[in-house]
């Protein structure tokens, strides 16, 4: 999309067929629907027509997510919010903390196609990790 990355803060379906198909695919789930409605927009020639908007809130913010285990922190919130803020014109920087890898199993391969340099910190595997040293900037300053 045009502008600048930013975190989604809310999203508004369209008035028209596919607002209804959005609506529909997110109430019932469903792959026939959902293929079935996607032809009917191929013959009625509407797929240029966008599904809804989001609003991006584009000021510098951090967040801290909290819930239990499985409540759908990274369903939900996190995979959207990467998914907005690399697909814009001017997308921005990412710091993730994942320390089960599971979202950088799931947004590795986008994430490269988009143009990000990955770099992965992992505590488990060192040998497969980057190297990074909270002491780098004081050792130059002191030489």
């Amino acid at each position: 999309y045009k502008g600048v990355s930013g975190i989604p803060v809310a999203h508004t379906k369209a008035k028209n067929i596919q607002g209804f198909q959005l609506s529909a695919l997110m109430l019932y789930n469903n792959e026939t629907f959902a293929k079935i409605m996607g032809e009917m927009e191929e013959k009625a020639h509407l797929n240029g027509y966008k599904a809804g908007y989001y609003y991006i809130e584009q000021q510098t913010i951090n967040a801290l997510l909290v819930g239990i285990s499985r409540s759908g922190k990274g369903e939900g919130w996190v995979n959207s919010s990467i998914e907005v803020i690399t697909r814009a014109e001017y997308p921005s920087s990412l710091v993730v903390a994942d320390p089960k890898l599971e979202l950088n199993q799931m947004t590795y391969k986008i994430l490269r196609k988009r143009g990000y340099d990955v770099q992965v910190m992992s505590f488990k595997d060192m040998d497969f990790s980057m190297s990074y040293n909270p002491f780098a900037l004081a050792i130059e300053a002191a030489k």
